[in-house]
């Protein structure tokens, strides 16, 4: 079990158990990897589209987070 204070971790510790008892946890791009090739790529591109609307979307909050009065911005 990590820490509950993050800056104590080492950097080589994982913040949680991938996998345990009661799950694994996977990333969705190692998910989509075990696809046939047609599935694959669809996913894959999508997943693109995604990740870049969240990188947009992300960059409009870090530009104006310290606006808006949102703590430890």
């Amino acid at each position: 079990m990590p820490d509950p204070d993050r800056s104590e971790v080492p950097p080589d510790r994982p913040l949680y158990n991938r996998t345990n008892a009661f799950f694994k946890s996977r990333g969705l791009q190692e998910m989509v990897a075990g696809l046939d090739r047609g599935h694959r790529e669809n996913l894959l591109a999508r997943l693109d589209d995604i990740s870049a609307a969240y990188a947009d979307l992300s960059a409009i909050y870090q530009r104006d987070k310290g606006n808006k009065g949102i703590p430890l911005a």
